[in-house]
């Protein structure tokens, strides 16, 4: 018997189901093979595991004779069967002592394996969306906090950014809700042209964000910069195009609006441009703060402030409801069972996309959040 055909043979052996010349071949394999011999105590070890978290959560009930014990030695068996997937091996026994102690609450009837992995899916689809929800929810509190930050007279700089960014955040959390109405649209727009490798280029960006770039044979068309140098990436690289809302290159010839416009225009296309916040920080420091080398102190430090803000979120601990999940699956029949385990699978894909952009989103609204609180304690 070889390493691989042994390690399948390793739990029905463990269990006592492993008989004849199979039982044989497999005890002289682990006779001379000390890597299988560790996989069996690794196996030892969680069940070990698993049955003292068992009894310790059953301390107190009164089950029937001989039922506590019978729970937990069908848990152990239950922890290593080969449906739970590597990756989460490492949680094998948290799940196990859930699942074993919704068997005991529903009268000791033990879940099929293909249940109780459906059970545990359907728990951990429900604690994301949970999770997702909380972080929106949290999201949603530091931008509050970030609005009232806002008099309605502070026309600086960095109230200005704080608006800006803030529309930006609300409209990632609630994209079908309209953004704040924007100051009127100034006069005027930006241009740049030039000769890159012997063809004329032009760039206009108009008052409203809009872009037009005009190259030999074509003209291209966007709603922002950003949006021009995502979609025609290659011709932007071909003509030397480069830039962001209110400031655009073309070879060496550029063009830029001053602060206020530029957060006009990054407000009117939804976009945001980290520095420009800290451009805009930085002229409110400066005129607070007359001293230059003081005001770029302060400044260093509001950043590292604002930074560890946007690092420091953690996913919310969310326990998954593993009774309700087991006593809905326990109601389906093995046709419904593989559907649904199909369908959360799919769920739990989009979920965890999902939970890593809202800790995201929730990671620059507690940004937000430390830089209100900087400026206003200096305003």
């Amino acid at each position: 018997m070889k390493c691989p055909d042994a390690r399948e043979a390793l739990d029905p052996w463990l269990d006592g189901e492993l008989e004849g010349e199979e039982r044989a071949a497999l005890e002289i394999h682990l006779a001379r093979c000390g890597d299988c011999t560790r996989q069996i105590d690794e196996r030892r070890t969680l069940g070990a595991d698993v049955r003292d978290a068992l009894r310790r959560s059953l301390e107190g009930l009164e089950p029937p004779a001989g039922a506590r014990t019978r729970l937990v030695d069908e848990m152990v068996v239950l922890s290593r069967k080969r449906f739970l997937l590597p990756a989460r091996v490492a949680a094998a026994a948290v799940a196990v002592v859930t699942i074993g102690l919704v068997a005991y609450a529903l009268g000791f009837s033990r879940p099929t394996p293909q249940q109780v992995e459906v059970a545990l899916r359907l728990g951990e689809r429900e604690a994301r969306e949970v999770q997702i929800r909380r972080l929106r929810e949290g999201a949603r509190q530091d931008l509050r906090f970030v609005r009232d930050a806002l008099e309605p007279d502070r026309v600086d700089p960095a109230a200005a950014a704080l608006a800006v960014a803030a529309s930006h955040v609300e409209r990632a959390l609630d994209p079908h809700v309209p953004p704040p109405a924007a100051p009127a649209a100034p006069a005027g727009r930006l241009i740049v042209s030039g000769v890159v490798n012997g063809s004329p280029v032009e760039l206009v960006q108009s008052a409203d964000g809009h872009v037009r770039l005009a190259v030999p044979g074509r003209t291209l068309e966007a709603p922002s910069m950003a949006d021009l140098l995502r979609r025609h990436a290659d011709v932007c690289r071909a003509y030397a195009v480069e830039g962001g809302e209110g400031h655009v290159r073309v070879g060496d010839q550029s063009a830029a609006v001053d602060l206020r416009g530029r957060l006009d225009l990054l407000w009117r296309t939804g976009r945001w441009e980290e520095g420009v916040q800290w451009e805009a920080a930085r002229a409110w420091m400066e005129a607070v703060v007359p001293d230059a080398q003081e005001a770029e102190r302060r400044l260093k430090e509001l950043q590292e402030r604002v930074a560890r803000a946007a690092q420091s979120v953690p996913v919310p601990a969310v326990k998954p409801d593993v009774s309700a999940a087991l006593r809905h699956v326990k109601r389906m029949t093995r046709e419904e069972l593989e559907e649904a385990r199909g369908r959360v699978d799919q769920e739990m894909r989009r979920l965890e996309e999902q939970l890593r952009e809202m800790q995201e989103w929730r990671g620059r609204a507690q940004g937000l959040r430390a830089f209100a609180e900087g400026v206003r304690k200096r305003n």
